[in-house]
């Protein structure tokens, strides 16, 4: 997958290293259930979620230039 950049954030392809940013995203009792999914119950669901986001390689990891970061909104 290729990356895309602007100014204040870069697209690339997930990373192992994304497991804590993606579990204290995807944890948020408000996020998961409008996405048709649970919140994750620990790092080690998130770890899953992720290795499966690698292999497939169809998902952009939205970064923070500035902070090196995913977006958690």
């Amino acid at each position: 997958m290729k990356t895309v950049d602007t100014p204040r954030l870069f697209l690339r392809s997930w990373q192992l290293e994304d497991a804590d940013d993606l579990y204290e995203y995807a944890k948020k009792p408000n996020v998961g259930p409008m996405a048709g999914w649970e919140p994750h119950a620990g790092r080690d669901m998130s770890l899953e979620v992720l290795k499966a986001y690698i292999e497939e390689d169809v998902r952009w990891a939205i970064v923070l230039r500035e902070s090196g970061r995913l977006v958690r909104l």
